[in-house]
């Protein structure tokens, strides 16, 4: 007999006291039909958020996933688009994995493997902006993400906390936590205003949508952070809701490039450096 999915059955639930009816497709993915409407979701962020909660939570936390999926339904059945200047204070941005489906979604690559999209922050939920929307409004792409980027650094900075890890190979080096917004990683962008850089920048990494790590680089020391910085890459990709990069990222005067690529398998963890990050070393004293 299969293990029963608990966290799967308080979505189901959640979903029939709101007049939901539910069709299963795979463990993550279900199809929701009922009088306002048909909607897809996906459980995968839910069950990392469950993960790290009692089993008495998750029928909150799965109402609340609902709630989420409802309220995008009834934005997307209105008509037309909000005036721009209805919204344009509710206009933010973040960054995203690449590969992340976003059909006409305003965006721009940043680095390999990640993109920047504009959003609209709702009260219930968070929408992509459109270039039909972008359009309707009249603003060209680069006013509208520096709109976006001028309306999330208002929202007020980062918390900065210099981590401490219990691992004797990231002892005495000065890793850094970025935390506390919903658009954290928007932040990588004006990585400078933070106490993090050094010499030639920063390393960063953004495993998930609500942080980031990051490390000064001023000499070799830097292999030493790199090493750390890719444990808690990898496993806070593979674990934390709303992933974004299990990638190292160099930082130096406002410019985002790939360091170092990170692979796992079920027994080890490799890094492969990029050739610009393998010149960098060179040039860096002991």
């Amino acid at each position: 007999m299969s293990e029963r999915d608990l966290l799967s059955e308080a979505f189901v639930e959640a979903a029939r006291r709101h007049g939901f009816s539910c069709q299963i497709v795979s463990a993550d993915h279900i199809v929701l039909h009922g009088g306002r409407g048909r909607f897809e979701t996906s459980l995968a962020n839910l069950r990392r958020v469950a993960a790290g909660a009692p089993q008495a939570n998750w029928f909150a936390l799965a109402a609340d996933h609902l709630a989420t999926g409802i309220a995008t339904l009834g934005l997307d059945a209105q008509d037309g688009v909000d005036s721009f200047a209805a919204v344009r204070h509710s206009i933010r941005t973040r960054l995203y994995p690449s590969a992340m489906r976003a059909e006409d979604a305003v965006r721009r690559m940043v680095a390999p493997g990640l993109v920047q999209r504009v959003v609209l922050d709702r009260a219930h939920t968070v929408t992509q902006v459109t270039h039909e929307m972008r359009r309707e409004w009249q603003i060209g792409e680069y006013d509208l993400f520096a709109l976006a980027e001028a309306n999330v650094r208002a929202d007020g900075p980062l918390e900065h906390t210099v981590h401490e890890f219990d691992d004797p190979l990231a002892e005495g080096l000065p890793l850094s936590l970025l935390s506390g917004s919903e658009y954290a990683t928007a932040h990588v962008r004006w990585l400078g205003d933070y106490p993090v850089t050094g010499a030639a920048g920063a390393l960063v990494i953004l495993p998930a949508r609500q942080h980031m790590y990051a490390y000064p680089i001023n000499d070799r020391e830097v292999l030493r952070a790199g090493a750390v910085l890719a444990q808690l890459a990898v496993n806070g990709y593979a674990e934390q809701p709303w992933p974004v990069s299990p990638s190292i990222y160099r930082w130096y005067e406002g410019h985002l490039s790939l360091a170092i690529t990170t692979r796992r398998t079920e027994t080890s963890l490799s890094l492969l450096a990029s050739d610009t990050f393998e010149q960098l070393l060179g040039t860096l004293p002991d």
